[in-house]
């Protein structure tokens, strides 16, 4: 009796791990996945200020604002 419950018990805990393997390969793709989604959002966005003359720094001029 307490054999076969070891066993049951010893393929439990093997399924349990294969099961938690599983997930953690599928969260790593679904972090990269994520990661490369924002790094395009970004992309994107940084183009449209760009684009939008947003991100175009602002020259002035040396003599700006002195008199002579």
């Amino acid at each position: 009796m307490v054999a076969k419950e070891s066993k049951r018990l010893k393929k439990d805990l093997s399924e349990t791990k294969k099961q938690v393997t599983q997930l953690n390969r599928e969260l790593k793709r679904k972090e990269a996945t994520l990661a490369e989604t924002a790094t395009l959002l970004g992309l994107k966005k940084g183009t449209s200020d760009l684009a939008r003359g947003r991100m175009i720094p602002v020259r002035r001029s040396q003599n700006s604002g002195k008199t002579n």
